[in-house]
């Protein structure tokens, strides 16, 4: 998906997939001006941002008549992710859990 992010490499992936032969479809839309639209200076825009790219994704997967979308992080990613749900107070019930069955094999 391209969100219009200043510098993002959006030639990188279909060259990519070109160079291996493998079909794609790249989405596109601006949420990136969305985001800094409405989001104050300063804050975390991820919330707004994953909602936005969330929909755009729906939206194409029904255009595509795909009945499952498969979705990933990278690496840092993941961790701010983690971190961010884990300090969220409404979550952090769920995260203990999941740490805790991480380390203990148990809930």
């Amino acid at each position: 998906m391209d969100q219009k992010q200043p510098g993002f490499p959006a030639e990188v992936l279909p060259q990519y997939l070109e160079s291996r032969g493998v079909p794609y479809r790249v989405v596109e839309q601006d949420t990136y001006s969305v985001v800094k639209r409405v989001i104050p200076e300063g804050k975390t825009m991820c919330s707004l941002c994953s909602r936005l790219r969330r929909g755009a994704l729906y939206r194409a997967a029904g255009e595509l008549g795909a009945t499952k979308i498969a979705l990933g992080h990278h690496r840092d990613d993941i961790l701010a992710t983690f971190f961010l749900t884990c300090s969220t107070a409404a979550s952090s019930r769920r995260c203990r859990r999941s740490c805790a069955r991480t380390t203990a094999g148990t809930w």
